[in-house]
């Protein structure tokens, strides 16, 4: 036969074609509009508010008005009590009404613990009490013998109060100096011992007197503030010498 006279194939592919493009089309349109009818659209979405640094009242408030909602976690901060101090999701974030934004609250400071800086010279005090969150406010000299000069005697508060963080705390520092004793009257033990006490030294000197041996008549430096070591000189009654006595004699006689 002639091969003009035999049936086209082509025709038949392209409509298989068509019929599947119909179908796909179907297929979407059935998608769209199930989409449509269900609500299965994307919600819009809305920026974030900053809130951080407001009051929890007003950043509820304001989250509430775009609404959103708004999730407490309170936390110790060194901001003021109340104070908005973080969010989540941040401040410009896009997304759906009704999503939660976390709002970080301040408690304020907490609470810190005085340390015990006994025996520490000023600059270390200062650097002990700062590393726990306090402060050192004023540094005040005291004589005190007992401690060295220029060395922490204790604190305001005393060491291991709890107090809260940012307190000042103030130093007591060792002056170096001391108060010297007043011993005229006492007897020559009891008055050195005060002035050993008082971390100061003496020297006696003795004076004919008519008061008990070994009172103490009169001292250097009485009711003054002394550097610790200051010499404190005493003078101590003694008994007088006795006056010597001499035998009247008669002249010589000689023998006749």
């Amino acid at each position: 036969p002639d091969p003009a006279e035999l049936p086209r194939k082509r025709p038949a592919a392209t409509y298989v074609l068509l019929a599947m493009a119909v179908i796909a089309a179907l297929v979407l349109v059935g998608m769209a509009g199930k989409a449509l009818f269900t609500g299965d659209t994307a919600a819009p979405k809305f920026a974030i508010p900053t809130v951080t640094n407001l009051t929890q009242p007003q950043a509820e408030a304001l989250l509430i008005s775009k609404g959103f909602k708004a999730v407490v976690t309170p936390a110790a901060n060194p901001a003021p009590k109340g104070k908005v101090v973080d969010q989540s999701p941040q401040a410009g974030a896009l997304f759906p009404a009704n999503t939660a934004v976390t709002i970080t609250v301040s408690t304020g400071p907490g609470d810190a613990t005085v340390p015990d800086v006994k025996g520490y010279n000023e600059g270390s005090a200062k650097t002990t009490i700062e590393a726990i969150g306090l402060t050192v406010g004023k540094v005040q000299t005291v004589d005190d013998a007992t401690v060295d000069k220029g060395l922490v005697i204790e604190t305001v508060p005393k060491a291991f109060d709890t107090v809260p963080a940012g307190s000042a705390v103030i130093l007591k520092v060792a002056s170096g100096k001391v108060k010297v004793p007043y011993v005229v009257g006492l007897d020559r033990g009891a008055a050195t011992q005060a002035l050993t006490d008082a971390h100061v030294k003496y020297k006696t000197d003795f004076q004919d007197s008519d008061q008990p041996e070994g009172t103490v008549l009169s001292q250097t430096h009485s009711n003054e503030v002394v550097n610790v070591g200051t010499v404190i000189g005493l003078v101590i009654a003694q008994a007088p010498a006795p006056t010597p006595t001499t035998t009247a004699t008669g002249p010589a006689t000689t023998a006749p």
